[in-house]
């Protein structure tokens, strides 16, 4: 084969993979939960006559974010070392015994060797196991993702499938397929439970316990840009999405505390 031939079996095969790469549609998937004890409204909350928890999933991942507030006449104490997500095995505290160091160090370079040539500048700072809650206020804890970075494998699920118009173009006929896959406590492909410990006193000898459990209770499938109202998707899951109460936030038409979101759109 000669050089042009080869040039032009080269310049074909690039033009195949930006053809190919060009027609690959990003997906999203919302992933629905569900709990044992939470009353779902606009909100996602628990409450009795001490506390109110207001749960909010909605992230890439999942990031468990929630809002305990003492709703109480007394003060109450939230105990992060035995409080903590327990998912299968694995155990994640709310607390660690740790400290944090943030600071700086110069070096220099000599002809032989780095030596250090600035002190160190830092501080040193501690999380606090036990936290105070006065009455009539609260703490906001957000620590950990349920979920990995990658979708679930609808194929292991059974599906089913409706067809909707699109949202991210106005005036448009066109239609879109959301697969949709729906569970069972018993048999959700995820499970994970949020125990919680509080006391009225700071000694806890009288603990209070919050156990929830939560699992998978749907998946929906759809192209990236239904998720996101948007026709340009990697705005709204790269950064440029902003999660809280801004215009912007509107965008996701899905959203709701007791879900979170899982997407293939590349990285810019």
């Amino acid at each position: 084969m000669n050089l042009i031939a080869k040039f032009k079996c080269f310049f074909l095969v690039l033009i195949a993979i930006y053809f190919f790469s060009s027609c690959t549609v990003s997906k999203m998937q919302v992933v629905s939960l569900d709990c044992n004890k939470l009353r779902k409204d606009t909100t996602w909350v628990y409450s009795d006559s001490i506390v109110k928890i207001v749960y909010f999933y909605y992230t890439n991942g999942g990031k468990i974010t929630f809002i305990l507030a003492n709703i109480s006449d007394k003060p109450i104490f939230f105990d992060g070392k035995n409080s903590f997500i327990l998912a299968g095995n694995k155990k994640l505290e709310y607390w660690q015994d740790v400290e944090q160091i943030n600071g700086y160090v110069t070096f220099r370079n000599s002809t032989h060797f780095y030596s250090v040539n600035d002190p160190i500048h830092a501080t040193v700072s501690k999380q606090e196991r036990i936290v105070l809650i006065p009455p009539n206020s609260n703490i906001l804890v957000s620590k950990y993702f349920v979920h990995d970075a990658t979708m679930f494998d609808m194929s292991k699920y059974t599906i089913s499938r409706d067809t909707v118009p699109v949202n991210w173009d106005s005036g448009s006929k066109k239609k879109t397929v959301i697969s949709k896959a729906s569970f069972k406590e018993l048999n959700s492909p995820e499970a994970f439970r949020n125990f919680l410990t509080i006391s009225r006193t700071e000694d806890f000898k009288n603990p209070l316990y919050y156990d929830f459990s939560f699992w998978v209770a749907e998946i929906w499938e759809m192209d990236a840009r239904q998720g996101t109202k948007s026709d340009y998707p990697p705005d709204f899951a790269t950064g440029g999405y902003v999660e809280g109460n801004f215009p912007n936030s509107g965008r996701h038409p899905y959203k709701k505390p007791w879900k979170f979101y899982l997407n293939n759109i590349p990285k810019q």
